[in-house]
């Protein structure tokens, strides 16, 4: 059975990572731009994800997710996998130019919206309503950044 938990300590993982992510492509970018703009900006909201991550893990009665206990143990741990902070900081560290870091971020930003929709459709409201609107948000994220990739980032 794939736990809750688990997947919200991903969540969180995955959101920490995001935030230093962004931190230091702004710190690469002179004050006032709209680059450094741009991702002091999203680091900002994936700090704020992460809070709301652990305070929705403290509130849990339960670590099981219903419904996930008929997933194939294979599947469970390589989507486990596609959140692994070794995949991530292997992934990161051959991105080497502005472009391959945006297309980077790009990916994570979809990593993120798949996680939230899979954990909105296992929980009850209100924190389905806070997953689905975490989704959006990433994915405002997702078009923020393939625009910036778009002009040339």
């Amino acid at each position: 059975m794939l736990e809750l938990a688990g997947l919200l300590e991903l969540a969180a993982g995955m959101e920490r990572a995001g935030a230093d992510l962004y931190r230091s492509l702004a710190a690469g970018f002179a004050a006032g731009t709209a680059e450094r703009d741009l991702f002091t900006f999203l680091a900002s909201q994936e700090d704020a994800h992460e809070i709301w991550i652990a305070g929705f893990r403290s509130t849990l009665p339960d670590a099981s997710i219903p419904g996930y206990d008929d997933v194939d143990p294979v599947a469970a741990r390589a989507f486990a996998r596609v959140f692994s902070s070794t995949r991530l900081s292997d992934e990161r560290g051959r991105a080497k130019d502005t472009p391959s870091i945006i297309d980077f971020a790009i990916r994570r930003e979809m990593d993120s919206i798949m996680l939230y929709h899979e954990l909105s459709a296992r929980v009850p409201d209100p924190a389905r309503s806070r997953l689905q609107e975490l989704v959006a948000e990433e994915r405002e994220h997702f078009g923020m950044l393939a625009s910036l990739r778009a002009e040339g980032g």
